[in-house]
């Protein structure tokens, strides 16, 4: 059984541009993911990156950058090869997670907020799909969800 066990907001950094922009709001959304197993394959540590770029009428109204940490552990067997878990299934479950937060950001600026659609989780987990599950070393007297060294 997969079981998230730390979600950690490590920077959301928001830039307005441009307050008094009149139109609609128009946005490019670009992620990056890096996720991580450690040498025993039970512990998943993922990176996850979002940034949002706003315009109205191709004037820059804000841009909003957000930075996720999360950590996945399993305690048995499990169908679902960890590599495959943490391509396809991790960012599904803590992308609800960074829309909520891009929601709540961008619905206190004088625009409507940015609803990131549900439905791009399926297109994230194919995005993801080739993306290089690198190995860790954990201390053992370290928090195991801290910053791991890279193998």
């Amino acid at each position: 059984m997969y079981r998230l066990i730390k979600i950690e907001l490590r920077r959301a950094n928001l830039h307005v541009a441009n307050p008094h922009l009149k139109g609609e709001l128009g946005y490019q959304v670009d992620y990056e993911y890096s996720p991580s197993l450690d040498e025993e394959g039970r512990l998943g540590l993922a990176q996850f990156q979002i940034r949002v770029n706003a315009s109205v009428e191709e004037e820059s109204a804000f841009t909003l950058e957000v930075s996720m940490f999360s950590a996945f552990h399993y305690d048995e067997d499990e169908d679902i090869p960890a590599e495959t878990f943490m391509r396809t299934n991790a960012p599904a479950w803590f992308f609800p997670f960074v829309r909520e937060l891009v929601a709540n950001l961008t619905a206190r600026l004088p625009y409507s907020p940015v609803m990131l659609p549900a439905t791009n989780i399926v297109k994230l987990s194919h995005r993801f799909k080739d993306v290089e599950v690198t190995r860790v070393t954990v201390e053992s007297d370290a928090d195991e969800t801290s910053s791991p060294a890279s193998t």
